[in-house]
């Protein structure tokens, strides 16, 4: 190995990790991450003496196994973890009369680390789609690995906010408090192609199983931050060190075949790999999740004042919903936009505006207004009474309780005066106009949210 530059992928056997750990860093746990895929058993041959897999029995290739898995925790940072990309093989019977078995190898493999303190975290499936082509009656079509997740400590990171999916669809329109405005949670099924195999695969990646980048990429974001060492003991091609390299992590890899080691050397590492799949449109899904939740709000708390009380319904509603802190957003912790709502009577005589207040306020405390995730203010007025800065500006008006798309504008009390309810035929509610600082107008929720808010 070349230690004068110790963050590249040398040829070496696995059972070398210790000879390169003391070149990684200052102390005795250099390593973030690992991601690899362990060869299985005996299904590839280098040819090459003391290679771990091919040419030993099964009790010695879980044996060497171990030793890598014993290595691997005891370089490992105590917020580091271990990623594995494992498949069960197929095992030909011993006799004639007896069925070849399968091997569940991912989960001997994880029971095997646990012995040397690894933790089994998660359990991902990889729907790969391509394999290599084969015909067989007699078994079924394999189109997934797992992917398994193990860590050392309780203090492993996992950075899901990086994974969240930010696909606006319908639902999210008219239930926007239940979705997280980050995003939606990733699942524990990655749908993510492999380069193509067998007579078709791609020339320029000559190995059996080659990881795609956005597999690899997702683990990267998932589990390491900027300048952290990504390792991988059984490194092929490289691509978890060209991927680690190109979203800013420093890598390093081990393979006993010198021709990878080679043509690592000889190749720049990938730089087209983005950390962030679309930021642009996260931060615009964001922004109007929480608008969606704002404006959804008063409308719920209508609902509550009609049901729940005798208190007459208000002429509008008037709903200013101040500057949405991203910060406090991707914290989490506390509400990420404040909302000011009037609720407006025309004509205050003889109505009881205190107790209206009383009980719209009460309704706050209570679910499901206090898991919107805004934090409001709400008082009962008189229309005439409302505040001239609000007033003197242009406003968007919403009907019939679809808070979600505005078809007038309106400005001053007048106009403000002449809107009338209208009834929807779903619940036969009277809903007072919803008249707002915010503009949302999505028609199409397939359209862009760049296209569809004007905040």
């Amino acid at each position: 190995m070349d230690f004068n530059d110790p963050f590249t992928l040398h040829t070496a056997n696995a059972r070398d990790i210790s000879t390169l750990m003391p070149f990684l860093g200052d102390d005795a746990e250099p390593l973030d991450c690992t991601i690899t895929s362990p060869p299985y058993w005996n299904l590839k041959d280098y040819d090459l003496p003391d290679q771990i897999g091919f040419g030993q029995s099964y009790d010695e290739y879980l044996a060497a196994m171990g030793e890598v898995f014993r290595e691997l925790y005891d370089h490992t940072k105590s917020t580091g973890s271990l990623w594995m990309v494992v498949d069960t093989l197929r095992v030909n019977a011993e006799f004639p009369s007896q069925a070849a078995r399968q091997l569940p190898l991912p989960f001997e493999l994880s029971s095997l680390a646990a012995k040397s303190g690894w933790t089994l975290r998660e359990v991902v499936v990889w729907k790969k789609d391509r394999t290599l082509p084969w015909s067989n009656g007699r078994r079924f079509r394999n189109l997934f690995e797992y992917v398994l997740f193990l860590v050392k400590t309780n203090d492993h990171k996992f950075k899901v906010d990086r994974l969240r999916d930010y696909e606006f669809g319908e639902w999210w329109l008219r239930w926007p408090e239940r979705y997280n405005p980050n995003g939606r949670q990733p699942s524990n099924v990655w749908e993510i192609p492999i380069p193509v195999q067998g007579s078709w695969r791609t020339p320029t990646i000559p190995h059996v199983c080659p990881l795609p980048e956005e597999l690899v990429k997702r683990m990267v974001l998932l589990s390491t931050d900027p300048g952290d060492v990504v390792f991988d003991p059984f490194a092929g091609t490289g691509v978890v060190l060209s991927v680690a390299n190109a979203l800013g992590r420093r890598s390093a890899g081990l393979d006993i075949e010198p021709a990878y080691a080679r043509a690592f050397k000889g190749r720049s590492t990938a730089s087209e790999i983005e950390e962030s799949g679309n930021e642009t449109r996260a931060s615009a899904v964001r922004r109007m999740l929480i608008q969606l939740r704002a404006l959804k709000y008063p409308k719920v708390m209508f609902q509550r004042l009609v049901r729940l009380s005798s208190h007459p319904a208000p002429q509008s509603i008037l709903v200013h919903v101040g500057r949405i802190d991203a910060k406090t957003l991707r914290d989490g912790r506390s509400a990420p936009v404040r909302v000011s709502i009037t609720f407006a009577y025309s004509d205050a005589d003889g109505i009881d505006l205190g107790a209206i207040t009383e009980s719209l306020r009460a309704f706050s405390a209570q679910p499901p207004l206090s898991k919107f995730g805004v934090e409001a203010s709400v008082e009962a007025r008189p229309l005439e009474s409302v505040g001239d800065q609000l007033l003197k500006r242009r406003l968007h008006v919403y009907e019939s309780g679809r808070t979600w798309v505005t078809r007038k504008t309106v400005c001053g009390l007048d106009q403000i005066r002449r809107l009338e309810s209208l009834v929807t035929r779903r619940n036969n509610y009277s809903y007072p106009p919803i008249v707002s600082n915010v503009k949302l107008r999505i028609v199409d929720t397939a359209a862009s949210p760049e296209q569809s808010v004007v905040p």
